[in-house]
């Protein structure tokens, strides 16, 4: 994301920072592109990322509509490559909270697209927190999800004029 857009992003810029989302998320992504009858890409996301104890709902556990906001902004990024123009909004998420996430936790969050149909695409996923540093623990899902996004019908004309715009 350029800099100049990061203040005014919810994610980049107001959920980032010392003793919140600590740092950006790691994202490491794998696109295929299946053999059926709409041949768009699909994507794969594996996102790592820290959660301070700032943004918690009750004291000591993580607030779950920042779960929800992760998943949403991950999802998102994995739709995108299944859209021409590259722009998904959520019409649907629906989140299943499995466990408590608790603060200073490194969590990694998988996203897949599972089916594409003209402008909706459709995702699911899930948050594990990782065992503690000291390898104490295991894993646990703290959070699953699904999502449908659609790809807005202004998108085509907002990409032609970012494509305009630039040259």
């Amino acid at each position: 994301m350029a800099s100049s857009l990061r203040p005014n992003h919810f994610v980049a810029g107001t959920l980032s920072g010392t003793n919140k989302v600590s740092v950006p998320a790691y994202m490491f992504t794998t696109i295929t592109n299946p053999t059926d009858s709409d041949s768009r890409p699909r994507a794969k996301i594996l996102s790592m990322f820290h959660i301070g104890p700032q943004l918690c709902g009750h004291p000591g556990y993580v607030h779950g509509g920042l779960l929800s906001v992760m998943l949403d902004e991950t999802f998102a990024r994995c739709v995108s490559d299944s859209f021409p123009s590259g722009l998904g909004m959520t019409a649907n998420l629906n989140v299943d909270f499995r466990k408590p996430a608790v603060p200073d936790q490194v969590y990694v969050l998988r996203a897949e697209t599972v089916k594409v149909e003209g402008r909706k695409a459709w995702v699911e996923g899930e948050i594990r927190a990782m065992p503690e540093v000291d390898g104490e623990g295991e894993e646990v899902v703290v959070a699953e999800a699904r999502a449908l996004f659609v790809e807005p019908k202004f998108a085509e004309v907002s990409s032609l004029y970012v494509l305009c715009d630039v040259g």
